[in-house]
């Protein structure tokens, strides 16, 4: 069974990161828990697959568009 990764993209900074199960739930278990809640911390979830799919998917995203 493959293990499952997350593409997300983090607002404040602008950047996409791809996480592990392991370090998704910890960074959401982390965004849930804080005293205050923090925007710095948010993620958006572009994606969740095998680490190919993923890859797939972060390589799509980042041609330009050459639509007319």
């Amino acid at each position: 069974m493959a293990e499952t990764y997350y593409l997300c993209r983090v607002p404040s900074y602008d950047i996409i990161v791809m996480f592990n199960e392991a370090d998704y739930k910890y960074q959401r278990h982390h965004e849930e828990h804080l005293r205050e809640p923090n925007e710095r911390y948010n993620l958006e979830l572009l994606a969740k697959g095998t680490k190919k799919q993923i890859r797939m998917y972060y390589d799509l995203i980042q041609e330009p568009n050459n639509v007319s």
